[in-house]
């Protein structure tokens, strides 16, 4: 495919090919990003977007979340969290920024949760005699 007919594909039919290329042709994300003047994070972030739950990928495909949107919803750490930020962001109709923050949160409140399980497992191990569940 030639670098202009790239420019052209939607954000995940570029990642479906940069796969494609690297699965069945052995090309390194590297030597894809000598092929189509683009840098290694364009590359590795494009490939990304395949991580993406399938109910988010259809938005991304249907034009309800651009580019920008789906890379910042890839930072959610849990995807019940990142599928509730999708759907915060498709009711607010959230600019980026606004999406990235509201990732941002999502992962303070998953760190917050896993600490205060932590904090519980240990209350409760130290009562019973037994060691912490990790």
């Amino acid at each position: 495919m030639e670098n202009n007919t790239f420019q052209l594909l939607p954000p995940l039919e570029r990642a479906r090919h940069f796969h494609h290329l690297m699965t069945h042709e052995g090309i390194s994300q590297t030597e894809l990003a000598r092929r189509f003047k683009k840098s290694l994070a364009f590359i590795s972030n494009t490939l990304r977007l395949l991580k993406l739950p399938a109910f988010i990928q259809d938005g991304l495909a249907g034009g309800s979340i651009s580019e920008g949107h789906a890379r910042a919803l890839l930072t959610v750490q849990d995807t019940h969290k990142m599928i509730g930020v999708y759907r915060e962001v498709l009711v607010t109709n959230a600019t980026v920024r606004q999406t990235e923050r509201m990732a941002r949160e999502a992962n303070r409140e998953i760190v917050l949760n896993k600490k205060e399980v932590e904090s519980i497992q240990t209350s409760e191990a130290a009562n019973s005699g037994k060691p912490p569940v990790r």
